[in-house]
């Protein structure tokens, strides 16, 4: 069974791909520079109901599902030849004071696991203390539907044992054949 190591797994930015895409383009991602945590949350709200007929009890039903990133990290300066290819906690807080909405992605180099989705960041905040490094809080508000995908050995093994066939979709994903064959 693998660990997952989570110091592998970085938060990225794509300012660049229109949001009309598909999805980021792992040409244009940036890291976030010094995170020290980072992570991703799903949430389904229920829709409740209740009637003269239930005898006192509630009913729910799946609703909407909401999903975000959150990031901690020090607070560093980047070199004006690493602007093109690096993001810092800087950058972030221009991304929230002109409103943009962007791709983010948390993934390890080898894009592993990837959780990826247009996004725009909600709150923001620097933390100055006297025996601390200058440091940022970033939470990210997902808008629609997030692309969440696992790595190929678990792809792979989960087909083998169901007997499933797979093929690559146009973005080199692995994906079920439904053609029926």
């Amino acid at each position: 069974m693998n660990t997952y190591n989570g110091s592998l797994y970085v938060l990225f930015v794509d300012t660049v791909t229109p949001k009309t895409a598909e999805r980021g383009s792992n040409a244009n991602y940036k890291p976030i520079v010094c995170g020290t945590s980072n992570g991703v949350s799903l949430e389904q709200e229920g829709i409740v109901f209740r009637n003269k007929c239930d005898k006192g009890f509630e009913y729910s039903v799946p609703g909407y599902v909401t999903w975000g990133f959150d990031m901690e990290g020090h607070a560093i300066g980047v070199k004006y030849s690493e602007k093109l290819i690096k993001a810092n906690f800087q950058e972030l807080a221009r991304l929230l004071i002109d409103k943009v909405v962007f791709w983010c992605k948390m993934a390890d180099v080898d894009n592993q696991i990837v959780r990826e989705g247009l996004v725009r960041i909600s709150s923001y905040r620097e933390t100055a203390n006297m025996e601390e490094p200058y440091s940022f809080t970033a939470s990210f508000v997902g808008i629609g539907k997030p692309i969440f995908e696992t790595d190929l050995f678990l792809t792979v093994l989960a087909a083998n044992i169901t007997g499933t066939e797979l093929i690559q979709d146009g973005n080199n994903n692995l994906i079920e054949n439904n053609d029926g064959y």
